[in-house]
């Protein structure tokens, strides 16, 4: 597979895969951060802040705008979180690169960080820790990773814990 690196002045770097066969284009942000950069205390705070990302900016200031913005081009958008990074992308019709460009950075540089809106937010997190609580793969998972790094980083829940999680503030 072909494709280009480049590092910019600000040390961001840019990775480029052409496709000649795709009508789409793919835009991924990765944040060098993820559950292993945190302590007990902080732990789900990466994976809060990638929920949090999509909750409004100072240029679309609302989870709605962003979200009619990008099914309004047919595109898609995700995140998730893990260990090491949090991934951030959109992807649709590579006529809207420079949209999709823009949407990811004003959401990574400018997030509104809304009071109620961080409060509403804990809830939705509980409930998502909950739910994989009911999933034996997920609980097998955690278990594993709590017995190979006890009391570390790498052996706590990505999502963070109910009580953990309603604390951020």
């Amino acid at each position: 597979m072909k494709y280009y690196k480049r590092v910019l002045k600000n040390k961001l770097t840019i990775i480029e895969v052409p496709s000649t066969d795709a009508e789409s284009v793919v835009v991924d942000f990765f944040v060098k951060t993820g559950s292993r950069s945190e302590t007990a205390k902080e732990n789900g705070i990466s994976h809060f802040l990638e929920h949090f990302l999509f909750k409004g900016t100072k240029k679309y200031p609302s989870a709605m705008a962003i979200t009619e913005l990008v099914d309004g081009i047919g595109g898609e958008m995700n995140a998730n979180t893990g260990k090491e990074h949090t991934q951030y992308f959109i992807k649709a019709h590579h006529s809207r690169l420079e949209m999709i460009f823009d949407i990811l950075t004003d959401m990574i540089q400018n997030p509104l960080l809304d009071k109620p809106e961080l409060e509403r937010e804990k809830g939705v997190i509980v409930e998502e820790i909950n739910m994989y609580k009911d999933s034996p793969r997920a609980v097998v998972s955690n278990l594993l990773e709590e017995i190979m790094w006890p009391k570390q980083a790498l052996g706590r829940d990505i999502a963070g814990a109910p009580e953990t999680v309603t604390k951020f503030t």
